[in-house]
């Protein structure tokens, strides 16, 4: 026992005595919980170390490669990605993790760059052959009470299956600890602390840090989302797996507080903002925008999950209704689905089992909705070969959508929240759409495909009434304008007219040469229309 040590130590020779007059300072350090904490940061980065030690018992060279810095990589990838509508796979993973495995071993094959990808992979996935994600287990001593050994399990990525269907990776929250350089800080603690951080660097004018701290806070309110919404989908799956009796209750409360407090702390800061933009002036005031920006998405997302964080109550009473007084003898329960289906059916000719296996998938999965349609998508259905039309007698078989109140959106919250950050410079001065479409590509894909589609409506709108242009969503100001200067769009991916973007009060105005030049352009040369400069890709 650590008290017996201490005063057998203390009654030895009096080279003992000094050694234990040392004890209680360096006790008083190690019984603290921040230095659990530490510790505790500390063993989550054990299983990237242990992906290095290991690479001795793989068959290929692990000389030239870093384990713990393809680790990182990977979990910085599905960091990026979540909660997007384009999150990463296993697949997508594994291909980001071996092209950093090329660059670092360009003379190797291509099959060994993939199989050290999936040997990173598979490690941070823990045992990814087994049918449930493995936990780490690792013991370590703690010291605020005597000295007891404890053990701590976390997992770094896991799988987990979307709405859709669509099996992706997901970044745990001790994951992201690791990715944030092993600070264990709580999410509500650190966005606390950024704000402060926030609103000094504001007070100083340091626009350049405020606006990574800014970005920082969107990334911890986003997490702080994903958190809540493990918790309901918990509930919702097995009300019984979520302790609602215990401390989850009061980790509600906690959030309910902590949210309506950032609600109330950023839109001081947005307050604070506004009121000294009038005084700002070129690129100053451009870095101010953009961080009020992010700011408002934080906002967005803080009050989005109030309203989640209002209805958690009734989502677990409702949730245990449902499961605790439904038919309990109704269900797969009743049968073995690996002895009594599955081996039956593998046993069946194929086209036999196939019908078996789509009954069986349908009825446990439910329909499936249609992806959304989107505008490039319209254009090879416009360039098939026409189809016969409708008989004079089928008219009444044409459903009439015309009182359809359905408010349907194409793009994820968050793509248009991008979009709109990538289109605010817009507002201040000229931006050209090669410019733009770089800035989004940095972003995501859709970010580009909706900066692209945003500035070609604003060139050629495509509506034939007022109702439906007071309909259309644009992410561009109405005092911004778009033109064709004459201007070649020359990059990787696009072709066209390199459009300009910008407002009108400095595109038109009467002692600038933009109008004049592009005016003279076409009356030498065939007037363009939207057709000609439309980007194609």
């Amino acid at each position: 026992m650590p008290d017996e040590d201490a005063s057998a130590v203390s009654e030895g020779a009096p080279g003992a005595d000094r050694r234990a007059a040392a004890v209680p300072m360096v006790a008083g350090s190690v019984t603290e919980q921040g230095f659990v904490r530490r510790t505790r940061a500390l063993l989550r980065t054990a299983p990237l170390h242990r992906l290095a030690q290991a690479t001795s018992w793989q068959d290929w060279d692990s000389t030239p490669y870093d384990p713990r810095v393809l680790s990182l990589a990977a979990i910085d990838a599905v960091i990026a990605r979540m909660g997007f509508a384009t999150e990463l796979n296993y697949e997508d993973v594994l291909v980001v993790v071996a092209e950093l495995a090329h660059m670092a071993a360009p003379d190797q094959p291509e099959d060994e760059h993939l199989k050290v990808a999936a040997y990173v992979l598979d490690g941070l996935l823990n045992n990814r052959d087994r049918n449930d994600s493995q936990q780490f287990a690792l013991t370590y001593s703690d010291y605020t009470e005597g000295h007891t050994r404890r053990e701590l399990r976390f997992f770094l990525l896991v799988e987990k299956a979307r709405p859709d269907g669509q099996i992706v990776l997901e970044a745990s929250a001790d994951a992201v600890n690791v990715f944030r350089g092993g600070l264990n800080l709580r999410v509500e603690d650190a966005q606390m602390a950024m704000e402060l951080v926030l609103q000094a660097q504001l007070e100083r004018g340091d626009l350049d840090e405020a606006e990574v701290t800014a970005e920082q806070n969107q990334r911890l309110s986003y997490e702080m989302g994903a958190q809540i919404r493990a918790l309901l989908d918990a509930t919702r799956s097995d009300v019984s797996r979520v302790d609602w009796k215990g401390d989850v209750l009061n980790q509600l409360d906690r959030a309910r507080e902590h949210v309506g407090q950032r609600i109330m702390v950023e839109g001081q800061i947005l307050t604070h903002l506004s009121a000294g933009d009038e005084a700002r002036e070129g690129e100053v005031k451009e870095k101010a925008q953009r961080v009020a920006s992010l700011l408002e998405i934080c906002l967005r997302e803080h009050r989005r999950l109030h309203e989640r964080l209002m209805g958690a109550s009734t989502v677990f009473l409702t949730e245990q209704q449902r499961q605790e007084l439904r038919f309990r003898g109704h269900g797969l329960g009743l049968f073995s689905c690996a002895d009594q289906l599955l081996a039956p059916v593998l046993e069946l000719r194929a086209s036999i089992a196939e019908e078996v296996a789509t009954t069986f998938t349908e009825t446990v999965l439910g329909p499936r909705s249609p992806r959304l349609p989107r505008l490039s998508d319209f254009i090879p259905m416009l360039l098939r070969q026409r189809t016969p039309g409708l008989r004079e007698d089928d008219d009444d078989d044409v459903p009439d959508f015309s009182d359809c109140d359905d408010d349907v959106e194409a793009y994820d919250p968050t793509i248009l929240d991008a979009a709109a950050i990538v289109i605010a410079p817009t507002r201040e001065r000229p931006v050209r759409l090669s410019e733009l479409l770089d800035q989004a590509r940095a972003w995501d894909p859709e970010v580009e495909e909706l900066v692209r589609l945003s500035v070609l409506w604003s060139f050629a709108p495509e509506y034939d009434d007022d109702e439906l242009a007071g309909a259309v969503v644009d992410l561009i100001d109405t005092d911004v304008v778009v033109i064709a200067t004459g201007d070649i769009l020359g990059t990787e991916h696009w072709t066209g007219d390199d459009l300009l973007v910008g407002p009108a009060t400095l595109l038109f105005d009467d002692n600038a040469n933009t109008v004049d030049d592009e005016e003279s352009t076409h009356d030498a040369d065939e007037p363009l229309d939207a057709e000609e400069s439309e980007v194609v890709s």
